[in-house]
């Protein structure tokens, strides 16, 4: 006979196991540069960490006055030890502002460069993780100065936004490849051309469709304003206009995951900077009403946020304790509700523009500190803060280990794995991984690492990232692995 478990208890073990992840589970602070010049994230809208299943990528400007150069460093174990510091930009000049994207073992960094007396965009790009690196690839020439560059990848094609000074006004542009960076299409303009200042521009890519955030002085004083593609930036919708208010608004960050997309900015309407969160649950057609994510009487501001399905992460400096530390807060509901704040850097001055990412069960944080009196990188994690794409739908505890053939099959883009984990008679919780692979056998993705439950799962794979072609997925557990085959047809 089978035996059986409420539903109940599993989701109030699940729940419990979740709340302790997210205020204990967070590991210690790692520096990351050591030298005698400053070592800074991006401080507006690009990321600084990226990650895919284990790997784990951080980029920053190191340097000082007109020295800055960008500088790349890699994990391979899921941000428990890291390698060594690998030079990106490669010309004479300041470079500066990096933003860095992975998609399985591509990795693809813009940044800006001085060129002459102009400040231009360039391009980087690695096939094999950051072992090797591709040349640079000038994007912009024309006498107009460039700024802060961020960037986005959906299968084989790469997006860039930045900011450009024209006639003492700046506009946002966009660019993209849809060969990995080969070649790339011409310059397009995504701003009226009759704003003061349009800047801070950030881009997430869901499959064909591009969303674009920025902060924009049109209407007299500094509002959110949003722009979307539909058909993988060949053509481009009207600017809509996420906030209206007579605070100052800025310094947005945008993600998404399928459908939903999400924007977090920093706004003074309390008479006092926090940030603020909007959410779209079809694609950007509709937004939701604005929230406050913080709450405190002191400064909150430069926001990052990243999406895995229906978690989201957020990240900011605040200044609640007396100096400026970074926060944490997590939705694990697609934003509906939010988990109260955590801090997670703990110094004496300054910790300064974080980014957040997440793969499998891991979140990765990296930030600017001045605790050593000089500017440097630190890195934080949790490695069980991201358990997410694995759900119990049965209410019937299994009797033996089963890995189902995934539906559908084929698929484009998403498709559920369901998975069978039995008891063995006590309530001790087992070691569980779904790990996804490439034809070649390459990890690209974990689903689930960590402890579960007995109970029959699904898991969700979003392949937009990903280009046609035969994959595997993987379970293993405690005396059990099981592969299958999946097909991706786009």
């Amino acid at each position: 006979m089978r035996k059986v478990i409420t539903l109940f208890t599993v989701l109030f073990i699940s729940a419990s196991i979740s709340e302790n992840n997210l205020h204990s589970q967070w590991g210690a602070e790692m520096r990351m540069t050591e030298n005698q010049d400053p070592s800074l994230t991006s401080f507006d809208n690009g990321y600084s960490v990226a990650a895919s299943g284990d790997t784990v990528y951080i980029v920053w400007e190191d340097g000082g006055g007109s020295s800055f150069d960008i500088y790349f460093k890699r994990s391979v174990d899921g941000g428990m030890s890291w390698g060594a510091i690998t030079p990106v930009s490669a010309n004479e000049g300041e470079s500066r502002f990096p933003s860095v994207f992975v998609s399985g073992s591509n990795v693809y960094v813009v940044w800006r460069q001085i060129f002459g007396t102009e400040y231009e965009t360039y391009f980087k790009s690695s096939s094999n993780g950051g072992m090797t690196w591709g040349p640079d690839v000038r994007l912009t020439n024309d006498p107009a100065n460039t700024d802060y560059p961020s960037i986005a990848v959906s299968g084989t094609s790469v997006h860039v936004v930045w900011s450009e000074e024209t006639n003492q006004k700046y506009e946002v542009y966009y660019k993209r490849s849809t060969n990995g960076g080969i070649s790339w299409d011409s310059t397009v303009f995504l701003t009226p051309g009759d704003t003061l200042i349009s800047m801070g521009a950030c881009i997430t890519a869901s499959g064909q469709y591009l969303h674009v955030i920025w902060y924009d002085y049109r209407d007299g004083n500094s509002e959110i304003y949003y722009k979307r593609s539909t058909d993988g930036g060949t053509t481009w919708e009207n600017d809509v206009r996420l906030t209206d208010n007579f605070a100052q608004s800025r310094y947005p960050s945008i993600t998404s995951s399928g459908d939903y997309v999400y924007a977090m900015w920093s706004d003074d309407r309390p008479g006092i900077w926090r940030v603020f969160f909007k959410r779209s649950t079809d694609a950007g057609t509709t937004w939701s009403a604005d929230t406050a994510l913080t709450g405190s009487p002191h400064f909150s501001e430069f926001p990052s946020c990243y999406a895995s399905g229906q978690i989201i992460h957020a990240v900011w400096f605040d200044m609640r304790d007396g100096d400026w530390e970074i926060y944490y807060k997590r939705s694990q509901d697609w934003g509906v509700t939010w988990e109260p704040d955590v801090r997670i850097s703990n110094a004496p001055d300054k910790s300064w523009f974080p980014s957040v990412t997440a793969s499998g069960t891991i979140v990765h944080v990296v930030w600017s500190d001045y605790r050593d009196v000089n500017w440097e990188v630190y890195y934080k994690r949790n490695p069980t803060g991201n358990i997410v794409g694995q759900k119990i739908i049965n209410n019937e505890v299994p009797v033996k280990f089963s890995l189902q053939q995934n539906y559908p099959n084929p698929f484009n883009p998403s498709t559920k794995i369901k998975f069978d984990i039995p008891s063995d008679g006590s309530q001790r919780l087992l070691s569980v991984k779904l790990i996804i692979y490439d034809a070649l056998g390459r990890e690209i993705a974990t689903l689930v690492n960590g402890q579960l439950q007995a109970g029959t799962y699904t898991a969700n794979w979003n392949a937009s990232d990903h280009p046609s072609g035969v994959y595997f997925y993987k379970l293993i557990s405690e005396n059990y692995t099981d592969t299958k085959k999946m097909i991706l047809v786009k």
